[in-house]
């Protein structure tokens, strides 16, 4: 399960399964942030996409420290991009599973094609590995919003191997006014995304009711999620 608020759930999971193993997929947050403003998963705005980026890569980070490459491999989406075969096949090694070339066709599954066809944020299940998808912040970011971006994430973009092009450090929080606009904003993208995936998405309708579900989990106790799902 690639679900990212999965990161908060460790200790549950490893009390349920004492032999997982867990996969910290890391990808520029940049590039998550370009994806968000178009993803129904994810905050719309870029600064707050960079700081749910931000906590969740310091717990899954903190985790991997703790359990140690053993238990927890960290994998730059980046990395996976260049050398699909060769990164799959170190993946599996740590897995304890065979590798097969058939894992790089996955495309072309029926299951892939049925989850693809559900919802525009799942189009790509149908594609093949997109070798070209890394660095299009530059073309779908403001400079201004990579900046903030750069800025909420700079730490652990440089420890992960990303290079902030313009902030020099990490920036103070935005004041009252700015979180405000911010606030606008974000709500102006989630309306457009929900609009058209109200036009566009299968299961739509399906995912609204589990996010209800989701918010009355948490509103009686539940542990929260992390994040919009």
């Amino acid at each position: 399960c690639k679900s990212t608020f999965n990161v908060d759930h460790v200790a549950a999971l490893r009390a349920r399964f004492p032999g997982a193993r867990f996969v910290l997929l890391v990808r520029d947050p940049r590039d998550v942030a370009a994806s968000s403003k178009r993803s129904v998963f994810n905050p719309g705005h870029p600064w707050l996409t960079a700081r749910l980026w931000r906590r969740q890569q310091e717990t899954g980070l903190a985790w991997s420290d703790r359990l140690g490459p053993e238990v927890v491999h960290l994998l730059r989406y980046e990395d996976l991009l260049a050398d699909p075969a060769g990164r799959l096949a170190t993946l599996c090694r740590f897995l304890g599973e065979p590798f097969a070339a058939a894992m790089l066709e996955h495309a072309s599954t029926a299951e892939a094609q049925r989850g693809a066809a559900l919802s525009a944020s799942w189009a790509n299940n149908a594609r093949p590995v997109l070798a070209g998808n890394a660095g299009k912040h530059a073309r779908e970011l403001s400079r201004e919003e990579q900046r903030l971006v750069e800025g909420e994430t700079f730490a652990l973009m440089t420890r992960l191997g990303y290079e902030p092009r313009f902030a020099a450090g990490p920036l103070p929080p935005p004041g009252p006014l700015a979180r405000a606009g911010i606030a606008a904003r974000d709500l102006q993208l989630r309306f457009a995304v929900e609009a058209r995936a109200l036009a566009r998405d299968r299961n739509v309708l399906l995912r609204w009711r589990r996010d209800l579900y989701v918010r009355l989990l948490a509103a009686r106790g539940a542990p929260p999620t992390g994040g919009r799902r």
